[in-house]
């Protein structure tokens, strides 16, 4: 889905309301248990609006949740993607402590894959 696509979406979700990012992130929070679909658009909005904001911080914070959200529901290669990202832009900002989140969510995820040992990895890096 492109950008404009998603802000279209969202956009028609919320019943043509223009929304902030951080708007798009509560919505995001609120619906990702029983709206997943819903939720997905949400937080695809918040990182489009960061990233024209040019908030780089607050788009790594946005991909590592939606990695999270995608953990939760056993979809762990596209997890695995968004943490990835997240980390490519936490490192890219030199945010210490974000760098440090994902590679715990990395670890997490090694683990409910199986793989203790590329969790410790992960998680001894946190």
């Amino acid at each position: 889905m492109t950008h404009l696509t998603t802000l279209v979406a969202a956009f028609l979700i919320t019943g043509g309301s223009l929304l902030t990012s951080n708007e798009h992130y509560q919505r995001f929070r609120r619906l990702q248990s029983n709206h997943f679909e819903k939720a997905i658009a949400h937080i695809d909005s918040a990182i489009w609006l960061v990233d024209l904001e040019q908030n780089y911080a607050q788009k790594a914070e946005y991909l590592r949740k939606k990695g999270i959200a995608y953990k939760k529901r056993g979809q762990y290669d596209t997890a695995n993607l968004l943490y990835n990202e997240a980390l490519l832009e936490f490192i890219t900002i030199g945010d210490s402590a974000g760098i440090a989140k994902v590679y715990n969510n990395l670890g997490i995820l090694q683990y409910n894959i199986g793989d203790d040992e590329q969790a410790m990895r992960w998680l001894l890096s946190s």
